[in-house]
């Protein structure tokens, strides 16, 4: 008998997973919930200054005051303004490069999803609704796959759409859109995208280093706005505050980080 004990074990507790196979799938939800719960209580503890966004129902809003990167430490970080709604739906904005548009892109995508599960956000007051969040941000090329940047990017637009005509709000974002292809037909690419996300309510935030996509905005019916992230300093094109400006930025800085290299222009 003892030298079949550690059989007569497993197969008691195979009788006893078999008892409470459900309740060992209601044990860990409750778990799992309270995990979840006990790390968004610990956040907002840690984080008097942040507050909770009102969650709005209708069409996509997304609106906050001093919004910031919320990994960000206190004295680095630098609050800006959105106002995303019906007008305006979209955000193009034309930056400088290491002007901080990845950060603010980044800022919105982890405030809205985030606080959607019941957590603070670091802004001064926001107001925005149960988005569906659609980002293109971190996309790359794939050897392994034969995917160009260009097409790495495009299921993701394809998805977006897709989620968008099935009449949830939709917060979309993307750093340089529909980069790796030629500025004409990326115009009319961009164009064409906005107007699909636009037209079931989605709001949106683009960023792109080419300035003829800014013409985008001239389209009145996409109903979008220019603002850009530039050095305030044209002497100083690496020297930046990481404001959200309006209009379309008027500095570059490649050269700039060319001479850096030692490569004289």
């Amino acid at each position: 008998m003892w030298l079949a004990a550690g059989t007569q074990l497993i197969l008691a507790l195979e009788r006893w997973r078999e008892s409470h196979e459900k309740d060992l799938e209601d044990w860990l939800d409750a778990w799992a919930e309270f995990d979840a719960l006990n790390a968004l209580g610990g956040y907002s503890w840690e984080h008097a200054d942040h507050e909770f966004p009102e969650l709005v129902e209708g069409g996509g809003r997304f609106e906050a005051d001093d919004l910031g990167h919320p990994l960000l430490p206190r004295g680095r970080c630098v609050g800006n303004a959105v106002a995303l709604n019906d007008a305006p739906a979209f955000y193009a904005i034309s930056n400088s490069n290491m002007s901080g548009k990845g950060t603010f892109l980044r800022a919105m995508e982890l405030s809205a999803i985030p606080s959607m599960a019941g957590a603070p956000i670091r802004a001064r007051g926001a107001r925005w609704s149960v988005f569906q969040v659609c980002a293109s941000i971190a996309t790359k090329d794939s050897l392994q796959e034969g995917k160009s940047k260009f097409m790495a990017k495009v299921p993701r637009l394809r998805e977006s759409i897709s989620v968008a005509e099935k009449g949830r709000p939709v917060l979309f974002l993307i750093d340089e859109v529909l980069s790796g292809t030629n500025s004409r037909e990326r115009k009319i690419a961009a164009e064409a995208l906005i107007g699909a996300l636009v037209a079931e309510g989605a709001v949106s935030a683009l960023s792109t280093h080419d300035l003829a996509l800014t013409k985008i905005v001239d389209e009145s019916s996409l109903r979008g706005v220019n603002v850009h992230m530039e050095s305030e300093t044209p002497d100083q094109p690496l020297v930046f505050d990481y404001c959200v400006k309006p209009g379309i930025a008027s500095q570059t800085n490649a050269l700039a980080i060319v001479r850096m290299m030692g490569i004289v222009v």
